[in-house]
């Protein structure tokens, strides 16, 4: 009973945030109503179609079973994050079968649908109206939801959602579904248990991981770790780097990859030691959710510019620190430049990235004029945005510097 009146209170307050927003709302709904059906990145239907399809007819997606991918574009033919996204692409497939709606449409319905619950919690935390428009017109989210079609911001949500019931054991199974979701997530993981550190909460976090992946380990153990954990090395280490050694024609060898884990070695490390020094930061102030949240969003920025070599303006990774930047700049002013910032650099740093990359407009229509692969574009893609990311880093030590003076 309990549960079932929450859901009604949830839609409640869904309704009453609709007509409240009722003119943005109606803005956003028609810019995506003219943008959906002709644009999606190529990983719609090189991926999340067939997995989506293979789901459904009960094949493991976790062997390399996509031949598509294998073909066009050399890929390992393995769903490589882990199962939670995989329920939305068959929910997708079905409506797009039986309807006969395109598959990326019936996909990007229900990740504006999803857009809409993370605004409306935004406004919430933020206690600003505002506040829910800065994250529908954010030109980084947009592209990253409307118009190409990604899934990131449900584990924001996760994200979110564990950072403000932080007090609560729920806090560890929302966790668990952010886990489930992306590798990005993983390394927050730290950032929790450093500040959150006790068994029963670990227990619960660990035992909701384990129900969401038994399925597939139990259909291949050894499918599922490679496919998850361990193809996905090519996203620390030195392997990000891997453009620049082949300019000198430097290889892989064993004496490299010695190197390539000793640097793993050493990030994960370093968060473990970031993470306790923010755990101690916050030591007895779990109660000042604001602070939290500038904490975890200092945790995020210093954890990802190490961890994986890359810099913030790469897009994927800044789409998680939009969120936790909108709420904390009506409580700190100086957030907005930081808001603005980066949502410049990061727009400038997707069109590179994502747009000219990978293609988000219709193949037929636009690839013989704008598609280039990452190698020919690696050579201005690393200059450009190494440039940025001075330029992100100066704007995150005015902001942070300005506001830890003040505490």
């Amino acid at each position: 009973m309990l549960k079932s009146k929450e859901i009604i209170n949830f839609l409640d307050s869904y309704k009453n945030f609709l007509i409240r927003h009722k003119k943005t709302i109606t803005v956003y709904l028609i810019l995506s109503a003219v943008i959906v059906p002709f644009s999606w990145q190529q990983d719609v239907y090189d991926w999340y179609y067939f997995m989506g399809k293979f789901i459904l007819e009960g094949k493991n997606v976790y062997s390399p079973i996509n031949t598509y991918a294998i073909i066009k574009r050399g890929d390992t033919g393995r769903w490589g994050y882990p199962p939670l996204f995989l329920p939305i692409f068959s929910l997708s497939y079905l409506i797009s079968a039986f309807a006969g709606i395109p598959f990326h449409v019936c996909h990007k319905i229900i990740i504006i649908f999803i857009s809409l619950i993370v605004a409306k919690k935004i406004e919430e935390i933020a206690g600003n109206p505002s506040a829910a428009e800065f994250f529908l017109f954010n030109p980084l989210i947009f592209t990253s939801t409307v118009i190409q079609g990604f899934l990131d911001v449900l584990v924001m949500y996760f994200i979110l959602l564990t950072l403000i019931n932080i007090e609560k054991r729920s806090s560890a199974a929302y966790l668990a579904f952010s886990f489930l979701s992306k590798q990005t997530a993983w390394p927050l993981m730290l950032f929790f248990l450093a500040i959150k550190c006790n068994v029963s909460w670990f227990l619960i976090f660990a035992a909701v991981v384990m129900i969401g992946l038994a399925p597939f380990l139990f259909i291949s153990f050894n499918d599922t770790i490679y496919s998850i954990a361990l193809q996905h090395q090519t996203r620390v280490g030195i392997a990000p780097f891997s453009y620049l050694l082949s300019l000198f024609n430097i290889k892989l060898s064993d004496v490299l990859s010695y190197v390539h884990y000793t640097v793993i070695a050493i990030q994960v490390t370093l968060t473990v030691i970031l993470a306790i020094y923010i755990g101690e930061k916050l030591r007895g102030g779990i109660h000042d959710k604001i602070k939290i949240l500038k904490y975890f969003l200092l945790f995020e920025v210093i954890s990802m510019s190490y961890l994986y070599l890359l810099v913030p303006p790469i897009p994927h990774f800044v789409t998680y620190l939009i969120v936790p930047i909108i709420i904390l700049m009506y409580t700190y002013p100086r957030f907005k430049y930081l808001y603005v910032g980066l949502s410049v650099i990061t727009y400038i740093s997707y069109t590179f990235d994502q747009g000219l990359r990978h293609n988000i407009f219709h193949y037929r229509v636009w690839e013989p004029l704008i598609y280039l692969g990452y190698w020919q574009l690696a050579g201005i893609i690393w200059p450009v945005f190494s440039l940025l990311s001075i330029i992100t880093y100066l704007i995150f030590f005015y902001v942070f510097r300005g506001e830890i003076k003040h505490e």
